[in-house]
């Protein structure tokens, strides 16, 4: 957490704070999958949408993931009627690449979460809040003045300090 408030001079008061989110890793994951009677393998709930009573291991696809570590590993059932519910033909593929990414960010990453305090008002980025996507410090800053743009405030000033704010990395912060 970082905060400007014994410099500045500009009439914004501003405080930082972007982490990568334990919690909110956990959180995510817990909604979106149930453990089987094998360690590897899991079944997906789309956040809770499919229960396990409907799963038919005969009527599901397959997807396997790895970490980043030796013996990273997991086995994903995911039911074909995710084709209806995503709207998917038939003929297209059901498991594809972002899915795998998706599923990887889940189970073997961080988002990150940030939070400011600008003038005493509390302001969390609905398009930043959670990412799981690499962070950058300039891509940060351009969406919290995204955000602004409609504001009262002097949005030179406010890239100027979020630039001094915004960390070249986030902490991790767990529980």
């Amino acid at each position: 957490m970082s905060n400007n408030y014994n410099t500045s001079t500009t009439g914004i008061n501003l405080e930082c704070n972007i982490i990568y989110d334990w919690d909110l890793a956990r959180s995510n994951w817990e909604e979106n999958f149930n453990s089987t009677d094998d360690s590897y393998t899991w079944l997906y709930t789309n956040c809770g949408n499919i229960t396990e009573d409907s799963y038919d291991r005969e009527d599901c696809e397959w997807v396997v993931i790895r970490g980043y570590s030796q013996g990273d590993r997991a086995e994903i059932l995911v039911p074909k009627e995710l084709r209806e519910i995503w709207g998917i033909k038939d003929s297209e593929d059901l498991i594809n690449e972002s899915l795998k990414a998706k599923f990887t960010h889940l189970f073997y990453d961080y988002p990150y979460s940030v939070t400011l305090e600008i003038n005493g008002e509390m302001w969390y980025s609905e398009s930043l809040d959670g990412r799981y996507e690499g962070y950058d410090k300039d891509i940060v800053i351009k969406e919290i003045l995204e955000d602004f743009k409609d504001s009262k405030l002097d949005m030179k000033v406010l890239e100027e300090e979020l630039v001094g704010l915004v960390p070249d990395e986030p902490k991790y912060i767990d529980n």
